[in-house]
């Protein structure tokens, strides 16, 4: 499991200014003189249009320069400038020879669009801000460059202005904010103009005045000490505020220390990238708090680097997105608060760094920074709470004055809490709730010591209790009061998974604890109760008598004072060695083992359960692991997670592996105390796993390494100079080509002795926690079950096989039946079928020309999931860049993600007989595809209307041959099966029953259904179970028994749209004999 968020902060090397303490005084103006307008009759070159509006330069084939005698060396020069058909356009200044400007030294200001640009090896933007100085035959003198916002590319219009004081700073405004500026010594002054590159635009407004104002260091406005840049970045005192510029991050610290404050500032992002105030740190930034606001990602954060490691409190996202910010932080003691634009956005406990210094940090951007301001809170009077109660509810955590933040949960039936603040030094106590969707329900002040009524919405609501002094002083706790909705509503939502699992709501991730004991199949996993995104973790759970069908338990593990429940396995513990189960009458139970976090201290814990996993107890001697004791710490970097246990039966021990970074074994006698075995840093992984498997058709068995359920290693698990050692014969094997699989782990323990695999259905790279916006209220499933063997290829090579495990068959539905058909480019032998909870068995024998043969899935409202199979390169894949909703990137919610839309490829060999073999399952939100029965494997998301349910198959550039069977999936949580009852009988002859007359169904296209025989009986009844939902045709293929002649030309068609049917067939539609 991701264990901490991946930063987005990392450290780029450019240059630093370092900065005095500034002083308010006033701007010094050096001229005020009256602005003239340029017109075109003032430009003495350049290729124009005619246009009333301004001046327009036409699009030449590279650059359009306009040049006017206009001369300047202290001036104000700015237009607005409109892209009408192209990319770029720049105001140049400082034109030495007006009438040949390439010959000489001149600068400009501008933006292009679609211009790259590189500032490391693997930091390249697209779209860009510069400020520029060209000399001819030389690199350039200077260019600054600021990345444009997505929002700034997707618009023409911008207002353009270049400032050039007398001391030689230059500064360049883009839409009223200074975004980019630079001191040149060798500033002498020159004429202005205008120029585009490869675009056609036009420039009104466009003013010249020789004054401008000059910069002055004492406008940035401070109660800072000596604030100066740390490492990174370009840092300037401007009469905006502290302006800065860099890539990666770039701090600037003060000398200025602080325990309890409040610290807030004025930020103004004219680019994209982040500002940030920065607060409670050491001399560089490397341990400290950070709060931030990024205008290019729409997003902001509260996280703490402790040692240079960046660990995300709160991520949430912008109310709006603009240039301009009020960001204010409170710290008191653990206790931090959040405020943008006095609008409190994250609450937070931790007690990572109790002071510290005061900065600010700058993330691959241009900011500036004004009003930077700290004041000191005397704690011991501040207002706070003393208890916090609601009326029959228990607060996780408990209450205690120095948390305040807590969750709780009520049913549907609850709509309203009641809740008792104590407050201390306060004069007044006010509740403000806002619903799930951000708006505000209740906000009024409330009796304190007193319980007060309050409606309750369904859906996360928080809760916002302040207590407030005279003075305006204020402390604000957060209770998240999750209210669940109307059960009835739940697992029928667009995108709910229809037979893979998912929790009723909010956040799953890794698979932990899946064990086999006393009839029942254990699923555990990451969960956070209280938000659709990653969260603190607890362990969820449910259970299956048969791996299909699912309930859900109460929360098996919650967070306690050694950190948040990450992940780890579970083990039934047979022969009581932990002790555990000495006064139980079993004398065996069930025993978890999973990893804690706190703060990126992470370390081993076990807990154990007397009543089959309904309830759990914490071993007192927790951690039985300690960070201390890893013999790997030193380089680890604090990655210490995710145990696997099992019994090995030859050594009479108990077997870790564990992960999170370098690969570890351990062993124990009794699960408290454990050996360390081999330490092998050589393979890196999250989510180890480690199983013993024979290879079919031989004697033969062999250990397999998990790696995430990204990859396996083929080996042996043996003694190694007196360790325990997994010793790899083969190189990493991808297990699963598609994104959407990670944190694969088996059963322990089951009956049958089969090995089965279950994946989270998600990736960390990229856009997991975005899923939120699409698949509310819930955001998290796994992948179907698979059964894991080990099987020689065609090369003689040892390779894992999966198959989807034989349960899921009992899911299947009466199915459609396509043979020998012909497979074209163009026609579409499956027009008019259609599915989105599908099972597709399908087997191709291509031409001799064909190149690709697939399907087209999901398809309608332009929109297709695609599954390929290439025969030349013997891949195949999954394209869903057409597939519906694209999830946005994790750190940028207004870009759609890449990674998702990027095609997913896997290995996969033909049949001997030259045949390709699909198996396809598609679930409302998902597509998986087993190639070759088991040989390759790929899961993937979707998210396509609920409409786009049309299927196509296809063969490239030669027919082909297919056999296809298509497999309505009956829902695990509610029936969709329909039934079909027929009654024949003869009307004319006293209604007797018809007897061993025989029928068959067909779909509308005249598919073949596969169901039973359907023949009727004594009484004259048949039956047809095990339908999907659906219209469909009914034939007579024999006459019943007597005077009866089979009438070839008679069908009926069967609604069962909307459910189970009844029919009655009288003698006369048949002919008698």
């Amino acid at each position: 499991m991701k264990k901490k968020f991946k930063s987005v902060f990392s450290f780029f090397i450019c240059f630093a200014m370092f900065l005095t303490t500034g002083i308010t005084v006033s701007p010094v103006v050096t001229k005020a003189e009256t602005a003239t307008f340029i017109t075109r009759q003032d430009f003495i070159n350049g290729n124009f249009g005619n246009t009333d509006n301004g001046v327009e330069l036409l699009k030449n084939n590279g650059d359009n320069a306009g040049v006017t005698s206009t001369y300047g060396t202290t001036f104000t020069y700015e237009a607005d400038v409109n892209l009408e058909d192209g990319p770029s356009a720049a105001l140049t200044f400082g034109v030495a020879n007006k009438d040949n400007p390439s010959s000489g030294v001149w600068y400009g200001v501008n933006i292009n669009k679609t211009e790259g640009y590189s500032y490391s090896q693997n930091d390249n933007v697209t779209g860009v801000i510069r400020l520029f100085k060209v000399i001819p035959g030389q690199p350039l003198g200077f260019n600054e460059v600021a990345a444009l916002t997505d929002a700034q590319k997707a618009k023409n219009t911008f207002h353009y202005k270049v400032t050039v004081d007398s001391n030689k700073n230059i500064k360049f405004y883009l839409d009223g904010n200074l975004v980019l500026m630079q001191n040149d010594p060798s500033w002498t002054g020159g004429n202005v103009g205008i120029l585009t590159y490869n675009t056609k635009a036009t420039f009104s407004n466009v003013r010249f005045s020789d004054s401008a104002v000059d910069n002055d260091e004492n406008g940035f406005l401070t109660n800072l000490t000596n604030i100066q840049a740390v490492k990174a970045g370009t840092w300037n005192k401007t009469n905006e505020g502290l302006y800065s510029l860099g890539r990666g991050d770039n701090f600037a610290i003060s000398q200025t220390t602080g325990t309890d404050f409040t610290y807030q500032s004025d930020v103004t992002l004219p680019s994209t990238g982040a500002a940030s105030l920065v607060f409670r740190s050491n001399d560089n930034g490397s341990s400290s708090y950070v709060a931030n606001v990024d205008k290019g990602a729409g997003m902001g954060k509260l996280f703490k680097f402790v040692n240079g490691a960046a660990t995300v409190l709160s991520e949430f996202r912008l109310a709006s997105t603009k240039d301009t910010y009020n960001l204010k932080v409170k710290a008191i003691g653990s206790h931090i608060e959040y405020y943008i634009d006095g609008s409190l956005v994250a609450n937070c406990s931790d007690g990572s760094l109790s002071s510290g210094k005061f900065g600010v940090l700058t993330y691959s951007g241009a900011e500036i920074y004004q009003n930077l301001n700290k004041y000191d809170i005397n704690a011991a009077t501040y207002p706070k709470l003393t208890d916090l109660q609601i009326n029959g509810i228990n607060l996780e955590p408990a209450f205690n004055e120095n948390i305040y933040s807590y969750n709780t949960t009520i049913d549907y039936a609850t709509d309203k809490i009641s809740i008792k603040p104590v407050a201390v030094n306060s004069s007044t106590v006010n509740v403000r709730v806002l619903d799930s969707k951000g708006s505000e329900v209740f906000n009024n002040t409330v009796q304190n010591n007193t319980f007060n009524e309050i409606a309750i919405p369904v859906g996360l609501n928080k809760v916002y209790v302040t207590a407030k002094d005279s003075d305006n002083n204020e402390s604000t706790y957060l209770v998240q009061v999750k209210r669940e909705q109307d059960p009835s509503s739940y697992y029928s939502e667009e995108y709910r998974p229809q037979f893979h699992y998912s929790a009723k709501e909010n956040w799953v991730n890794d698979p932990n604890g899946m064990v086999y004991y006393e009839g029942e199949y254990h699923l555990f996993y990451q969960y956070y109760p209280y938000g659709k995104e990653w969260g603190p973790m607890h362990w969820g759970h449910a259970v299956s008598t048969d791996l299909v069908h699912w309930t859900e338990l109460p929360i098996a593990l919650y967070p306690d004072n050694i950190g948040a429940i990450f992940s780890g396995s579970a083990v039934v513990d047979e022969n009581n060695t932990t002790g555990f189960f000495t006064n139980t009458p079993e004398k065996k139970g069930l025993v978890a083992i999973y990893t804690t976090d706190n703060s990126g201290v992470q370390q081993q814990n076990i807990a154990y359960s007397t009543d089959k996993g309904r309830t759990w107890t914490k071993y007192t001697g927790n951690p039985v692991i300690k960070t201390a004791d890893d013999p790997l710490k030193d380089i680890a970097n604090g990655a210490f997670r995710d145990p696997k246990v099992f019994w090995d039966e030859d050594a009479k021990k108990w077997i870790m592996v564990a992960a999170g970074g370098p690969l570890r074994f351990f062993s124990s006698s009794d699960l408290k105390n454990w050996t360390p075995e081999a330490m092998q840093p050589e393979i890196q992984t999250e989510c180890p796993d480690i199983f013993k498997l024979n290879v079919e058709g031989t004697n033969e068995s062999k250990w397999v390494l998990s790696e995430g359920g990204r990859y396996y290693r083929i080996g042996d698990l043996k003694q190694v100079n007196g360790k325990l050692t997994f010793v790899s014969e083969s190189d990493r094997i991808p297990t699963n080509f598609g994104k959407d699989s990670y944190a694969a782990q088996t059963y322990n323990n089951t009956p049958d002795g089969r090995r089965i695999m279950i994946n989270w259905m998600n990736t960390w790279d990229n856009y997991c926690n975005a899923l939120s916006a699409i698949t509310d209220p819930y955001n998290g499933s796994f992948t179907l079950q698979h059964e894991l063997k080990l099987k020689k290829n065609g090369d003689g090579q040892i390779r894992l096989v999966q198959e989807p495990i034989k349960e899921y068959n009992s899911l299947r539905l009466a199915p459609t039946v396509i043979e020998n058909a012909t497979v074209s480019a163009t026609g579409n032998i499956l027009q008019g079928v259609t599915g989105k909870q599908t099972e597709i068995d399908a087997e191709f024998t291509p031409g001799a020309n064909t190149t690709d043969v697939g399907f087209k899935l999901r398809v309608g409202n332009n929109q297709e999931t695609v599954v390929n199979y290439n025969i030349a390169s013997k891949k195949v894949s999954i394209d869903r860049s057409k597939s519906g909703k694209i999830p946005t990137e994790n750190g940028n919610r207004y870009y759609e993600s890449d990674l998702f839309k990027a095609l997913e490829t896997g290995d996969m060999s033909m049949t001997a007989d030259g045949k390709i073999k699909l198996r396809i399952f598609l679930d409302w939100s998902s597509i998986e595809v087993f190639g070759n029965d088991g040989e390759v494997t790929g899961a993937s998301l979707i998210f396509p209307d609920d409409t786009s349910t049309g299927m196509e198959t296809y063969s490239k550039n030669g027919d082909s041959k297919a056999n296809i069977t298509l497999y309505p999936i009956n829902s695990i949580w509610k029936s969709d099966a329909t039934t079909l009852k027929i009654n024949a009988e003869d009307a004319g002859n006293g209604k007797k029953s018809l007897n061993e007359a025989e029928f068959k169904l067909y779909d509308l296209n005249g598919n073949a259904i596969g169901t039973d025989k359907i023949e009727t009986n004594s009484k004259g009844q048949a039956t047809a179970a095990n339908l999907a939902p659906g219209k469909y045709v009914l034939k007579e293929i024999k006459a019943p028994k007597g005077p009866y002649e089979l009438d070839k030309n008679w069908s009926q068609q069967v609604d069962l749209t909307k459910g189970s049917q009844t029919i009655t067939i009288e003698s006369s539609k048949y002919k008698k004999k």
